[in-house]
């Protein structure tokens, strides 16, 4: 039996800004109904290639976000996504929009050279001044900050303030996972896939000829084989997306 690829059970090398369209790639390439609903909407393709998949994306906003990357490679789902080179991944990637993080979640633009930059248009569906073919949901403000004679902890005070006003209803009820915990969860769940899969590959007997870091008994491999296979079975926002777009097109 041949071993098995590094690049499917070893996503370690996986830079922290692919993490997400990594795990998104990885859970789905095993999911027929979501294989057969992306070799349906790519067969509308003149090619059979990434930047010929762009032309048919039939939204440029939604469909270009992170959580639909997995459908513009090629390679998916017969090759693992650290197969393509960082170079190619890198390139493609910057087509589509990312959450922001916590780091990133606020960021100033200072009136000047960069406002005609950001490309800001009103948008009547959410009521924001925003760049929707970067954040579709993030609104752009213009804030006075009283420098000359407020503290930071007073202007943090103000706008914690100011922020409950601000924030639209039909976002009231948005709850983010604790600090940090996202950051673990992603790898947490791309080691267990890779656990599940050298548990299917090379059976229990096998199984500690691949080091994986946290996996040296059956219980362990188990525990991530069933943990990936909820995980694997979860909601595929693209597939939804594809069916909706495919049936009504069908209808149409």
């Amino acid at each position: 039996m041949k071993d098995l690829l590094n690049e499917e059970w070893d996503f370690s090398k996986c830079p922290k800004g692919e993490l997400k369209s990594c795990l998104e790639y990885e859970r789905t390439r095993t999911r027929a109904d979501v294989v057969e609903l992306v070799q349906k909407w790519r067969s509308s393709a003149k090619e059979q290639s990434f930047f010929e998949y762009l032309k048919i994306s039939p939204d440029p906003i939604t469909w270009l976000s992170s959580e639909y990357a997995f459908m513009y490679f090629p390679e998916w789902p017969t090759k693992p996504y650290l197969t393509v080179s960082p170079r190619e991944r890198e390139n493609r990637l910057q087509h589509f929009s990312f959450a922001p993080s916590a780091e990133t979640c606020i960021q100033a633009y200072p009136i000047g050279d960069s406002w005609p930059t950001l490309d800001l248009r009103y948008d009547s569906e959410s009521g924001f001044l925003t760049n929707r073919a970067r954040h579709p949901y993030s609104e752009y403000i213009l804030i006075q900050l009283p420098w000359g004679y407020s503290s930071d902890r007073e202007i943090m005070a103000a706008f914690e303030s100011a922020l409950k006003n601000l924030r639209p209803k039909q976002f009231s009820n948005y709850r983010k996972v604790g600090a940090g915990s996202q950051k673990r969860s992603i790898p947490d769940k791309l080691k267990k896939l890779g656990a599940s899969r050298i548990y299917d590959h090379a059976g229990w007997n096998r199984c500690l000829d691949y080091e994986l870091p946290g996996y040296n008994d059956q219980p362990s491999f188990s525990r991530a084989k069933k943990a990936t296979e909820l995980e694997i079975n979860g909601p595929v926002i693209a597939a939804c997306s594809l069916y909706q777009y495919l049936h009504s097109k069908n209808n149409s």
